[in-house]
C-alpha cells in the first residue's frame, strides 16, 4: 500500500512504498488564496501521479485556495478533470 505524507514545511506531498520514497508533488503558497503546483515526480511503473494531484487539490480546498498548475503533468490532469474546475485558477 502507498503511504502519502504531507510535508508542509517542505511544501510537498511525498509518497512512499515499503518505506522508500517513490514520488512527490511540490507546491508554493502564493498570497492567502492561491497555490501553485510546480513539480511532480514519480517512479515509472507506479500509477500515483493522479493521486498526488488529488492530495494537493484536497489540501487547497481545505485551505480555501485556488490552484495554478504550472507543472506540465498537473496541468494535463487539471485540463482533463472537470471536477477540479472549482479550484482551477486559469
Amino acid at each position: 500500500m502507498f503511504d502519502y505524507r504531507l510535508e508542509e514545511d517542505a511544501s510537498r506531498f511525498a509518497v512512499f512504498y515499503e518505506n522508500e520514497e517513490i514520488g512527490e508533488i511540490s507546491f508554493v503558497k502564493t498570497g492567502e488564496h492561491l497555490l501553485i503546483i510546480d513539480h511532480t515526480y514519480v517512479w515509472k511503473g507506479h500509477a500515483i501521479g493522479n493521486a498526488l494531484v488529488q492530495k494537493v487539490v484536497d489540501f487547497a480546498v481545505a485551505d480555501n485556495r485556488k490552484i495554478i498548475p504550472l507543472c506540465p503533468f498537473a496541468k494535463k490532469v487539471f485540463d482533463r478533470t472537470p471536477e477540479y474546475e472549482a479550484v482551477y485558477s486559469k
